[in-house]
């Protein structure tokens, strides 16, 4: 929304309002502070007229305002708001892109000689089942890595070619069978902790549950009666294991060297994500801006001529 635009700006935007919040300024003015989303990012804006609003959370508005910074962090100050019909464009794979990481997919998966996680994959992605559609479609995240529809998709795809390239040096001792079925597996809670209907957002069930533990409770649910304890621990430890240490999340720490390689190559994926996520905001820059949710400016200069 911000790009080309400079501060004083009046812009025009398609937005969900996510919340509304009535406050109160030190001269006892009532104004309101919403957070609202254009498909991309939450977005604080300021109302500083009351009377011109009158939409609720979840209504989908065209807002019109000035565009201003407030301690470096971009904001809004609302001049209308209009109701319209209009839908919110989520940022997304192509086509032919997705089609191109489903190929992918079939092609690892065809690697997999192990009959019980070959066909522990086929139940979890059985039509049935409704999860191959969520898999192919949830993005990865709401703003970090692959923050767009079928981002889920790249990401577990990404993780487990970074995964097997990386065994190619470190091969001795790898159930490469176990290594892709987590690879793959691994972060497949996001079908259930993100919602992408007007914005990318995270679920009642995102924030009170996580990811990690989504994921192994839909995997557990499909899995078959007779499937093998000891492959069955191993996996799980793979999922709950992936985020490396448990101040970042993680249930478990890794103590499998498959856990040990998908949690490095998911950390290989993940960073690289972002940094192109940066990268392509700032093209022509030696550094990103401030990036809060990895607490540091990126150095973009080494691809620039």
């Amino acid at each position: 929304m911000f790009d080309g635009i400079n501060e004083g700006d009046v812009i025009s935007a398609i937005v969900v309002i996510k919340s509304v919040l009535k406050q109160t300024t030190k001269s006892s003015n009532e104004y309101l502070k919403l957070t609202v989303n254009d498909g991309k990012r939450d977005i604080p804006v300021f109302v500083w007229d009351i009377d011109i609003f009158s939409f609720k959370v979840n209504d989908i508005v065209k807002l019109k305002g000035t565009y201003s910074k407030f301690n470096d962090k971009d904001k809004i100050d609302a001049i209308s708001f209009e109701k319209t019909n209009q839908k919110i464009k989520l940022p997304s794979l192509s086509k032919n892109e997705i089609n191109e990481y489903i190929e992918k997919y079939y092609a690892l998966r065809k690697k997999i000689k192990d009959e019980d996680f070959s066909n522990l994959l086929d139940e979890i992605f059985d039509p049935k089942n409704h999860i191959w559609e969520q898999y192919i479609t949830a993005p990865a995240a709401k703003g970090n890595h692959e923050a767009y529809l079928g981002g889920l998709l790249q990401h577990s795809i990404t993780v487990t070619e970074i995964a097997l390239s990386m065994k190619q040096h470190v091969s001795e001792f790898v159930n490469q069978d176990l290594l892709i079925t987590g690879c793959l597996l691994h972060d497949i809670g996001k079908i259930k902790e993100y919602e992408y209907s007007t914005c990318i957002d995270r679920t009642t069930s995102g924030k009170l549950i996580g990811h990690v533990s989504l994921g192994v409770m839909i995997v557990s649910r499909l899995l078959p009666n007779d499937f093998p304890i000891k492959k069955s621990n191993e996996l799980f430890h793979l999922i709950l294991s992936h985020q490396g240490k448990k101040e970042w999340g993680s249930l478990v720490e890794p103590l499998m060297k498959e856990a040990v390689i998908l949690h490095q190559s998911d950390m290989v994926g993940s960073y690289s994500g972002r940094f192109d996520k940066n990268k392509n905001e700032n093209k022509n820059s030696l550094w990103s801006n401030y990036d809060e949710n990895y607490n540091r400016s990126w150095y973009l200069g080494s691809t620039i001529k």
